[in-house]
């Protein structure tokens, strides 16, 4: 029973309640507000004992309960913090089970998943070795040499997944070279997030040929990815990695959609087609291309090779597609409308993309096919407004937003939705005004101008323009001059280089401020000067900045110089800085702590200037920072390479690497694997970690 308030009122005899209510002017008396009082204190205590009862199931309690439960059991508990993976309940849940199969390579992947939140695939390297095999073990599948026949075995993106055969390598896995060798498990893990795009807007990389078409709304070549639809995990282990989270194959892709020509010539049930397929099932398609209201059945497209715009000559097909490149061509003349659907890849929610947002009402709603531009002037007419744009589509054309002094505005996209502005995007702000951007990709840059006001843009991308010579400076994503203060925010931004007034007040949070080249400006006033002031936190900048002073720098990766005029106040904590840079007190930045200890350690044992001066050259260039890309258009786009140095890869202020996707706590993911793989592995076996991308 619950002893809310209306219950315990309803035990008190109405006399007494009808004295409280005529007792005072106010509606309800005294004793309706002691009753309220006490039923707010019951409910605190049934409250707690339920969670108590609930606290005894590792399913139902409490996060803090999670360890204490585990140590019932032997559970150890890991170090660090680990984005997506909040708590161990997974782990600690399954122990169990784990250590009834220890040693088992499905065991592995549940584990990986667990431990990292990525999807993981395990495999026995020595299944690849080429060996000759005894006579009461024939293998027919592993042969010495590897069959011509078929170039699908060489197809896999992993070189784990080659269905080749290797001879021995006995370097040690753990180490990332040696993978071929009897006692090797390898456990790939896939890093990279799959999202996706619904009725997005082709980009035309010529207008010369407008047939050309891609799926990136900016014409650049961006792969397509294939959706996670693995195993359950109650499931045996597959040896499928199509099945995971990675970039779709031409060739596979190629061979599911002819094998489905064949299975419909001899009419199969389609609905028993989709269940077997891979890239085009209803649920989990790699891409769907609609036009003029009618999507393209999948066996009327043909997988191709596009890198020459060459599309397939075969009779019935409507559309040639390039999953490698993100590029396809209609066979038909242009239509009037081409809607798209696909998949990609990137390290996490950064930048505009399909993601989950906050989905407070809007007082205004935009949908594919209104006017933005016509919308906003709608909402603008009060003094606070609010745009949720509900569509993927890209609105033509340059954009203007003007506010009157004191008022604001909130632009933002939808959950799972990435609104494309395909021109320049204009900014007038009055005094004391206020915008806040969401979830938008703004192909022209944004020009601010006006009074002093706010602008704050979150999980954006604001791309430097495409094939520029190499060396040359990219014009500005964001430019913000002719005022006499203000204050920019960005977080979660992927963007060009920044041009902002000196008076302004700068912070970036979680984002990429790339200006091609660590010998370009990146963050500036005009002409290269000065800009304001600047905070950065969790930040890769390629490039170099100046600015007049510096607030907190701290988990950020910045290739070029630092440059700040005022060097008494503000502090640079846990960072990357280039050479060449001034800046104020520096803690626990790199290269200087490794070069400070490297020195300190050489002058105690009486080394020459000449040799620490080379032993310093030589500490710098291994703390270079190493990209897996950093090419907007790549899905890993500015993630930290493999062979980056530890120093920078572990280098934060939680042990999280620098840069951009520190919050993503990668290298404890990782760390936290390797300690729980050797607690179910068989003896004498080793383990490797190998990344898909």
């Amino acid at each position: 029973m619950r002893y809310d308030k209306e219950h315990l009122l309803s035990l008190i005899p109405a006399i007494y309640k009808l004295r409280d209510a005529l007792s005072d002017d106010q509606p309800k008396g005294p004793l309706d507000a002691l009753i309220g009082a006490i039923a707010t204190q019951i409910s605190g205590v049934e409250l707690n004992i339920e969670q108590l009862y609930d606290d005894l199931f590792i399913e139902t309690c409490a996060d803090w309960v999670v360890p204490y439960l585990g140590d019932l059991i032997g559970y150890t508990s890991l170090s660090g913090s680990t984005a997506n993976v909040r708590s161990p309940r997974a782990e600690v849940a399954n122990t169990i089970s784990y250590r009834r199969r220890k040693g088992t390579l499905t065991v592995l992947e549940m584990l990986a998943a667990d431990v990292t939140g990525w999807p993981a695939l395990a495999k026995e390297s020595f299944q690849g070795l080429a060996q000759t095999q005894h006579v009461r073990h024939l293998r027919p599948s592993r042969t010495w040499t590897a069959s011509m026949r078929s170039p699908l075995p060489a197809l896999a993106d992993n070189q784990i997944f080659l269905d080749l055969p290797h001879t021995v390598d006995v370097r040690q896995v753990s180490t990332g070279r040696g993978l071929w060798n009897i006692p090797n498990i390898a456990i790939t893990l896939y890093r990279l997030a799959v999202g996706s795009i619904s009725g997005g807007t082709p980009g035309v990389p010529s207008p010369v040929n407008p047939n050309r078409m891609s799926f990136d709304p900016l014409g650049r070549d961006v792969p397509l990815f294939q959706p996670v639809r693995g195993p359950a995990a109650d499931q045996a282990h597959t040896d499928l990695p199509q099945n995971m989270p990675s970039r779709a194959s031409r060739r596979l892709l190629y061979a599911e959609l002819e094998q489905r020509r064949a299975l419909l010539a001899k009419a199969v049930d389609p609905a028993v087609i989709e269940e077997e397929a891979v890239g085009f099932t209803a649920l989990h398609p790699v891409f769907r291309i609609v036009v003029d209201g009618t999507p393209i059945d999948p066996e009327f497209i043909a997988i191709c090779n596009l890198s020459d715009w060459t599309p397939s000559a075969v009779p019935g097909i409507q559309a040639s597609v390039d999953p490698a490149l993100g590029r396809f061509m209609l066979a038909n003349a242009t239509p009037s409308s081409v809607l798209i659907d696909y998949a990609y890849g990137s390290p996490g929610p950064f930048g505009a993309g399909g993601y989950v947002r906050p989905n407070a009402p809007a007082i205004t709603e935009v949908t594919s096919g209104d006017s933005l531009s016509g919308a906003l002037a709608t909402a603008l007419t009060a003094s606070k407004a609010d745009v949720r744009v509900s569509s993927s589509a890209t609105f033509a054309g340059d954009l203007t937003i003007t506010l009157d002094p004191g008022q604001t505005l909130t632009l933002r996209a939808a959950s799972f939705m990435r609104p494309v502005i395909g021109g320049t995007l204009t900014i007038i702000l009055g005094d004391g005004s206020a915008l806040k951007l969401s979830g938008f990709l703004i192909s022209g840059g944004v020009r601010i101008d006006g009074g002093q006001g706010s602008v704050a843009i979150t999980g954006c991308t604001m791309p430097a323009a495409p094939d520029l010579a190499v060396g040359s400076s990219p014009p500005p994503a964001l430019t913000w001059g002719n005022t006499g203060g203000g204050t920019l925010a960005l977080a979660s931004t992927l963007s060009g280089p920044l041009i902002v007034d000196a008076l302004l007040n700068v912070s970036v949070t979680d984002s990429i401020i790339n200006a091609g080249s660590d010998s370009l400006p990146a963050i500036s006033a005009d002409a290269g000067a000065s800009a304001g002031a600047l905070s950065l936190e969790s930040t890769t900048v390629v490039g170099m900045i100046a600015v007049r002073e510096i607030g907190l720098v701290q988990n950020s990766l910045i290739t070029g110089s630092l440059s700040s005029t005022r060097t008494q106040g503000g502090c640079v904590r846990f960072s990357y800085l280039g050479a060449g840079s001034t800046t104020p007190r520096r803690y626990e930045c790199q290269p200087d702590t490794a070069i400070a200890t490297a020195t300190a350690t050489a002058r105690a044992a009486g080394a020459t200037n000449a040799a620490i001066a080379v032993q310093i050259t030589a500490i710098a260039t291994r703390l270079l920072p190493a990209f897996t890309s950093l090419d907007p258009s790549h899905p890993a786009y500015a993630q930290l390479g493999t062979r980056c140095a530890a120093e920078i890869a572990s280098g934060g202020e939680d042990g999280g690497e620098m840069g951009m996707y520190h919050s993503l706590q990668q290298p404890a993911r990782s760390g936290n694997l390797e300690i729980r793989v050797g607690e179910y592995l068989r003896i004498g076996l080793e383990a490797g970690l190998l990344y898909a991308d």
